[in-house]
């Protein structure tokens, strides 16, 4: 028997609820993949990002509009624009899924088709940066990068305040304990060990 055009399209009873509920699921094993490189938060898409945004309300609509501005981004968070898109599409689904128990079925099908072009984003550059090598392990050090900024920042403040008090404080010891929890909100054991070199 030969195939027919009708073999490509979705059987009838499937719902948006359905779509949309299998788009979160790629999104959760892409997420899951990204996170295995960049070092945590495998698992918690589902909880985090899905539930956030189910219970915030969020739109597709507010992601897009931060996506459209995604050039203002630092060059450091550019290539982590994949993650924005991951919660434009997510948005997209909650509401399709939102829309039609409200009985809204053409815009939970307009929200549904949002999600799955999205998706479609998501898992084409995942698969792009994942062939190419050494970019995914470029993505997963701009990744981390990103997340110690704030680290490295206090860091310097701290080395920057020992340079300028290290003739009035008594030992590298004291310094610590004048900086920690005051200067930066950072325990003393850490404070001290960014001394060590200073």
């Amino acid at each position: 028997m030969a195939a027919s055009e009708d073999d490509d399209l979705l059987p009838l009873d499937t719902t948006p609820i359905q779509i949309c509920g299998a788009a979160v699921g790629r999104l959760a094993e892409v997420w899951d993949q990204i996170a295995g490189r960049t070092g945590g938060g495998q698992g918690r898409f589902i909880e985090e990002v899905f539930g956030g945004i189910w219970r915030d309300g969020n739109t597709g609509q507010e992601f897009e509009a931060e996506i459209r501005r995604w050039d203002e981004q630092s060059e450091e968070m550019r290539p982590l624009g994949i993650l924005q898109a991951m919660f434009v599409a997510c948005a997209f689904a909650c509401q399709g899924m939102k829309a039609q128990e409200s009985d809204d079925l053409n815009r939970a099908w307009q929200y549904t088709s949002r999600c799955e072009y999205w998706l479609g984003i998501v898992v084409g550059t995942w698969s792009l940066r994942s062939l190419q090598g050494d970019s995914e392990n470029a993505f997963a050090k701009m990744g981390a990068s990103a997340r110690h900024r704030e680290n490295r920042e206090m860091k310097a403040q701290v080395l920057a305040w020992y340079a300028a008090n290290a003739g009035t404080v008594g030992s590298k010891d004291a310094a610590a304990e004048a900086i920690a929890g005051k200067l930066v909100p950072v325990k003393f054991r850490t404070v001290r060990d960014w001394l060590k070199g200073a």
